[in-house]
């Protein structure tokens, strides 16, 4: 398969993504960096799953979303987690702003992370009064996520591998996705 540029895919991937993955996955992070990396390994584009903390951050306050202490009901994680490259960052899951806080967030953002050694990840400006940063998960017990069940993962991907092989490859190319 042909190499194909990893930002020119994260692009389409997150303009496209929430047209193939039902609106109400949004609150599920790991599910969505789940779907993400499904459809990178595909394009055969290194990825990996990073817990980190997602803040959005106003002139006036700071708003965060995972490892907050809470005491999440039975199956619930109190942590955040998104599909990471060496440069950059998916994050599907930036719905919590908005639910939880009210701000004025898009349902997928792509931010490139940080070069040098240090504890927040990625930064990206929404507009003049919004910024979203993502820090490295502190340090507690169940810093990692229960991954979702790879079936499902692989059912909410395959349309998007679809979509994404008829823009970016050769179209008389044959998928290399087995049959379902």
């Amino acid at each position: 398969m042909q190499q194909i540029d990893t930002l020119t895919v994260l692009n389409r991937l997150a303009q496209d993504y929430f047209s193939f993955v039902p609106i109400e996955y949004r609150k599920y992070c790991i599910l969505n960096s789940q779907v993400c990396q499904e459809v990178l390994r595909h394009f055969n584009i290194a990825s990996f799953l990073l817990p980190a903390q997602l803040w959005g951050v106003t002139d006036e306050n700071n708003f965060v979303v995972g490892f907050v202490g809470s005491n999440p009901e039975a199956g619930i994680w109190d942590g955040h987690v998104v599909c990471a490259t060496n440069d950059y960052i998916f994050d599907a899951s930036v719905f919590h702003l908005r639910d939880n806080y009210a701000l004025d967030v898009p349902d997928v953002v792509l931010a490139e992370r940080f070069k040098l050694p240090t504890h927040a990840i990625a930064r990206r400006n929404l507009h003049d009064r919004l910024r979203l940063w993502w820090h490295e998960a502190p340090s507690v017990p169940q810093q990692y996520p229960v991954l979702e069940d790879i079936g499902m993962v692989r059912v909410l991907s395959w349309p998007l591998i679809d979509h994404l092989e008829q823009i970016f490859l050769v179209p008389s190319e044959p998928s290399t996705r087995a049959a379902a």
